[in-house]
């Protein structure tokens, strides 16, 4: 990214003259409009880069606006003119008006990860926050509060699973308090418990049960900090690799390291569990099925458990 000084003291910037979108040596300071991105001498072309694009993706949030435009340039800057706005879905290509579609955003996909979705009929836009070095530590990841463009105070760290503070420098010791011997279920993102389910004499774990039944309580225990759940086959659950998918069975006769999982307590109550691969267990769709396999690299709505006593 550049910004451009004109023999005036001033620097480049978008400004909107007339509905159009002047580019004027008018602004004392720079600014998000002040700023450019692949800057082409040759072509003398300047393409303004103010939104970071997700082509055939869609951000299902509320919109503040949905409008029609000639260009994707006018859909952006309708979006930065509207302290409302935060992100943008734009048709990838225009209509028989010879227009494009363009949906302005009151959230963006730092705040709604789970609701970012592939779409062939839309790309997505987001504001490009200057955020140049990432403050939070531990994998932490930073995260604007709801308005925000810029870094600074509007701002927050969202951390790790096992850290916490505000730029997650402190370690926090994960429990397992809330697992009991007695029985637990397991509730997942979609409504449904984890239970097994036999296939081909392979007993699957998977996220599909609508009630609790015998093959969806588990018994836990912990050896060394790390929780070990056994099944109603009176097998460990356990990380078992076919093909080059993870999943999660209820297999072993004896407890070894893959039926060895971390804790790690969530905000909201749940929790998620990591396999010794490094991977957090999480709902997966194959192949129309509600898969329970060692997948994510990072928690998200789909790795989270809720537990319930099941005696």
């Amino acid at each position: 990214i550049v910004v451009l000084q004109a023999d005036n003291g001033k620097y480049f910037s978008l400004i909107d003259r007339n509905s159009r979108n002047s580019s004027e040596a008018a602004r004392d300071n720079t600014d998000s409009f002040c700023r450019l991105a692949n800057l082409s001498i040759l072509g003398g072309n300047f393409e303004e880069r103010l939104f970071s694009k997700t082509k055939h993706y869609h951000l299902n949030v509320p919109h503040v606006g949905i409008i029609t435009v000639m260009d994707e340039m006018e859909c952006l800057f309708k979006c930065r003119r509207s302290h409302l706005c935060l992100s943008v879905n734009m048709s990838p290509s225009k209509g028989r008006d010879g227009k494009l579609w363009c949906e302005l955003l009151s959230s963006d996909k730092y705040r709604n990860v789970d609701k970012l979705k592939a779409n062939k009929s839309s790309h997505y836009y987001c504001v490009e926050l200057s955020c140049f070095n990432n403050p939070c530590k531990n994998g932490g990841t930073w995260q604007p509060v709801h308005g925000a463009r810029e870094c600074g105070n509007d701002s927050t760290c969202v951390c790790a699973a096992g850290f916490r503070g505000k730029f997650c420098e402190q370690n926090v010791t994960l429990s397992l308090d809330r697992f009991w011997p007695v029985g637990v279920a397991l509730k997942g993102y979609n409504g449904k418990y984890l239970g097994r389910i036999q296939r081909s004499r392979i007993d699957y774990i998977e996220m599909a049960k609508s009630q609790k039944e015998s093959t969806t309580r588990f018994v836990a225990t912990k050896s060394s900090g790390k929780l070990m759940l056994t099944a109603d086959n009176g097998k460990y659950l356990s990380r078992i690799t076919r093909g080059n998918v993870d999943y999660i069975e209820a297999a072993k006769t004896y407890p070894d390291t893959p039926s060895q999982f971390t804790v790690h307590d969530q905000p909201d109550g749940t929790v998620a569990l990591q396999a010794d691969n490094g991977k957090y267990l999480s709902l997966i769709d194959r192949n129309s099925r509600n898969s329970f396999e060692a997948a994510k690299d990072n928690i998200d709505s789909f790795c989270k458990l809720r537990r319930e006593i099941q005696k």
